[in-house]
């Protein structure tokens, strides 16, 4: 916009020659400063130079002019702005300051945005506020201002012009409301294309249902909508139902949800049989012909014509309710509804937008349709072989029929069960339910009560041909139930009958079309169940195989704990080349090995059996670990399958914790001493057996096993992974063996198997050996001479023997013995107060060879005392639990006891 010239800066010449008079005055104000000219003349006069303004052209101004101060006071205004506003120049002139003449919130900007701006730039242009007039209206304004400044360049007085903008402002309340108009225009079409594109990406009816559901739910601003369709086939029922009902109550809805709609989408909405929180068309909205959506607004305008739409309006707290009829010409689809709790209205837009909504709705849901009918086949054929390599993934006989009756119960039938076929009658290996089909479902929850409906299954096996059967069940309170429908299909393959799949539905039936896709599911599954049913048979061989060839009963000493984990490489077979094994050999020494053969499967475990019975047999011998291997080398090279084979043998003797021990190419164990950081044993290595002609003889070392030492030994299933190098794993596994230098044996296996295999997937042999040597410290404890401390000692004592591998039955027996014990300590050694308050009872126990030591001494003075009948048995009780018992009632009193004990089995 062009600058308009300042009026109040340059005057114009009013007649010719008069320009010399003007120009000198224009001179004598830029000369003059504001103090010289002084005050205010509301009179008229320039504020500057005193003189008369008598005829001033500002007067004549198209515009208001205002004059003021740096402050905002105004010194001066002209006519035009004071017939705008109504004021009279003595109201403001000397009295106002401009910015209080502005409407507060522009007040605001005034002082935050425009004062500064005029102060930086020395003008503002085009600023647009709200003057309040004399009558305190407001008046919409354009303001340009021009600030004036001394020769010292201080601020002398600010020169501002003001324009009236009403009609500027109703022009542009004009052109908003236009756009924002064409703005929701635009977002209708945008809304449409969206709608439509997802549409077109969307293949099903539950997909389709979600985005028309969706879209008008956001355009009416809803928090709730569902979409039905209508039921063809039973909508006459449905009809005529509601009508004989009288379309008045919750039966109506019932029976009306039941047999007339389909509900596909819903949000905030439960299933279509529970009505609690829904608001259900009525049939007027598929019935009648109307175009374009049904408002309801309230539940009171609809109670009359919708009594059904009104009552669960008002049920649900709906404000407002939208019914769209989905419509494909002259034929009707279903409906879709949103609401929510306030109560809105429409605009034509509005309308205009769900109407279209509802005509794309219905062209989607009829393309859904056909697509539905299309694809049918093809998701049968699917899930045919989707039940094939479900099955497939399972091993197991139970697991596998297990596996199905989950996979139809998905798909076919509310209730499934697998009955198998054996010598002694039928065995049911499997049953299961839809999650929609719970426990208060009436009737026999799978399978048929033979006096009721026959015997369903040994028709079915002796006929080898489906039968479908109903069950109908009792009269309930509100008429006939619908009946319980069974379908019993044969299982046959290998040219005979395995058993029968029992499939169930409750209130509807089977079709001729789906009976035939359940006999071709049942054929599929018949065949993968008598693989299953051969696969377990020969595991069965495999599993009493690999038994046979690991160690039976592992040896048993005091303090000495051995636990194993083996996991074949072919895991459904149970059978692999690493092995382990100990045994007892003469001088209290044990034999311990841990070995792999090359390879896997039958012909590894084969070679491992020969090699293990040849290690026990050259143990026995004495010959030690290096001789030994050096044994093994020449009967391996008898057979081609044990060559190369690596194992780890070593010879223990617990009592004083020496290890001998030799590696043939085997990895080393793992040895972890108390506090000491978990070490390998690298010493004592040499080749693989047999590894080639001429090798050197084998070595062998030494290490002595504290008590509490923890010992490991593996195969290289355990710590070698693709991708990882061979160091990585040993670390990790001394990492484990670290967190666990204190657990017992059986927990280290369990715990390093655990976490040194939950990221393998080789699925290699792996065999995990451990050796603990328990802590033989004896028991001593004192306790004060109060039968209170009985529970305490017994408590202590007894994990005590625990720890020490005691077996149960010897570890009670010990326990009862000495309560007894100390019992009487108490009572005849400390008779009285005082001797109660400071005796003491001190008991000690320890383990030699087979034998557990019990001493119990006292230092009070024996007092008999009087028994009643049923007491006084604790010695006769003493000498039946252990094997001898002697007193000494010298200094005190002195118990000591031993019993020979056995070992808890590890």
């Amino acid at each position: 916009m062009p600058e308009r010239p300042n009026p109040a800066a340059e005057r114009v010449p009013a007649h010719p020659g008069s320009g010399r008079r003007r120009t000198a005055t224009r001179a004598r104000r830029r000369a003059t400063p504001p103090e010289a000219g002084g005050d205010i003349d509301p009179e008229g006069r320039d504020i500057v130079s005193g003189e008369p303004l008598d005829g001033d052209p500002l007067d004549q101004a198209p515009c208001g002019f205002v004059i003021t101060d740096p402050g905002g006071l105004i010194r001066q205004v002209n006519r035009h702005f004071l017939a705008s506003t109504g004021y009279r120049a003595d109201d403001l002139v000397g009295r106002v300051r401009f910015q209080d003449l502005l409407a507060p919130g522009h007040q605001i900007f005034y002082e935050t945005h425009y004062s500064p701006l005029l102060l930086m730039q020395g003008s503002v242009r085009e600023i647009a506020v709200d003057i309040r007039d004399a009558r305190g209206e407001k008046l919409p304004m354009l303001v340009n201002a021009v600030l004036d400044r001394d020769g010292a360049g201080e601020p002398r007085l600010i020169r501002s012009t003001v324009f009236g903008a009403s009609d500027r402002r109703r022009y542009e309340r004009e052109l908003l409301t236009q756009r924002q108009r064409a703005e929701r225009s635009e977002a209708r079409v945008r809304t449409l294309q969206r709608v439509a594109a997802e549409l077109a990406a969307a293949g099903v009816l539950a997909e389709v249902g979600g985005v028309l559901v969706r879209a008008a739910m956001d355009a009416v601003e809803g928090d709730r909508g569902g979409l039905w369709l209508l039921d063809r086939r039973e909508v006459a029922k449905a009809t005529e139902a509601d009508l004989a009902l009288g379309n008045d109550g919750p039966s109506a809805i019932a029976g009306l949800s039941h047999y007339g709609l389909v509900q596909i989408a819903a949000v905030n909405i439960p299933e279509i049989e529970d009505l609690a929180h829904i608001p259900l068309p009525d049939p007027s909205a598929f019935t009648a012909r109307r175009r374009g959506p049904v408002l309801f607004d309230s539940a009171d305008p609809a109670s009359d014509k919708h009594p059904m739409i009104a009552a669960a309006m008002e049920r649900t707290n709906t404000g407002t309710l939208v019914v769209i009829p989905l419509d494909v010409g002259d034929h009707r689809l279903g409906v879709l509804a949103a609401g929510c709790t306030e109560s809105r209205r429409l605009s034509d837009e509005d309308r205009e937008l769900l109407h279209a909504l509802g005509r794309q709705g219905g062209q989607a849901l009829e393309r859904a349709g056909l697509h539905a009918e299309a694809t049918k086949a093809a998701e049968r054929s699917d899930f045919l072989a989707t039940t094939g390599r479900t099955l497939e993934e399972e091993v197991g006989l139970v697991e596998r029929a297990q596996r199905l009756v989950e996979l139809v119960t998905r798909e076919l039938a509310d209730m499934a069960s697998v009955e198998f076929l054996e010598a002694d009658g039928t065995r049911r290996l499997a049953d299961a339910r839809a999650e929609h089909c719970d426990a208060a479902v009436p009737g026999s929850p799978i399978g048929i009560e033979p006096g009721r409906a026959g015997d369903l299954i040994t028709q079915v096996i002796s006929g080898s041909r489906p039968k479908l059967v109903s069950e109908r069940l009792p009269m309930g309170p509100a008429g006939p139930r619908p009946a319980n429908w069974w379908l019993a299909l044969p299982l046959r393959a290998s040219g005979r009958t395995l058993g029968a799949l029992v499939l169930g539905r409750y209130g509807r039936s089977f079709s001729v079309d789906e009976v035939t896709f359940c006999s071709e599911v049942a054929a599929t599954a018949a065949l993968a169940l008598d693989n299953a049913r051969r696969y377990e048979q020969e595991r069965e061989v495999a599993f009493t195989l690999q038994r046979s060839l690991l160690a039976g009963g592992l040896p048993r000493r005091q303090g000495l704990r051995i636990a194993t984990h083996y996991r074949p490489a072919m895991e459904n077979l149970e059978v692999g080349g690493d092995w382990y094994d100990a045994f007892e050999l003469e001088g209290e020494k044990i034999g311990i090995v841990v070995g792999d053969v090359v390879g896997r499967g039958l012909t590894a475990a084969s070679a491992m059996g020969q090699i293990r019975s040849a290690i026990r047999a050259l143990a026995g011998a004495g010959l030690g670990p290096a001789a030994l291997l050096g044994q093994l080398d020449r009967f391996v090279g008898q057979f081609d399958a044990g060559r190369m084979a690596t194992l780890v043998y070593l010879e223990l003797t617990p009592r004083t914790g020496h290890v001998r021990y030799a590696c043939a190419g085997h990895f080393p164990p793992l040895l972890v001493h108390g506090n000491e950081e978990a070490q390998y044993l690298w010493e004592g290595r040499s080749t693989p057996l047999d590894a080639y002609a001429g090798q050197p003889g084998r070595s062998e070392a030494e290490v002595m096993l504290q008590p509490g030492a923890r010992l490991v030994l593996y195969t290289d299933g355990l710590v070698e992974r693709r991708g990882r190098l061979i160091w990585r794993g040993l670390e990790l596994l001394r990492e484990e063996m670290e967190k666990h230098r204190t657990s017992s044996a059986a927990a280290i296996v369990n715990e390093i198997a655990d976490a040194m295999l939950r990221d393998e997937s080789s699925r290699d042999d792996v065999c995990l050996l451990a050796v603990s040597l328990a802590d033989s410290t004896p028991f001593e404890e004192t306790i004060p001479a109060d039968l209170g401390e009985l529970t305490g000692v017994r408590n202590r004592l007894r994990a005590w023997l625990a720890d020490h591998d005691v077996d149960k039955h010897d570890g009670f027996a010990i326990v009862l013995a000495c309560s007894e014990a100390i019992g009487n300590a108490i009572e005849h050694g400390y008779r009285g107060p005082v001797a109660a308050a400071t005796g003491a009872v001190t008991i000690s126990a320890s383990i030699v060879d087979e034998r557990v030591d019990v001493t119990i001494r006292d230092g009070g003075l024996w007092q008999p005392r009087e028994t009643p009948p049923d007491r006084g048995r604790g010695l006769m009780l003493m000498n039946r639990l252990m094997d001898e018992v002697t007193v000494d009632r010298g200094d005190g009193t002195t118990v000591t006891m031993s019993r020979r004990v056995r070992w808890m089995r590890p």
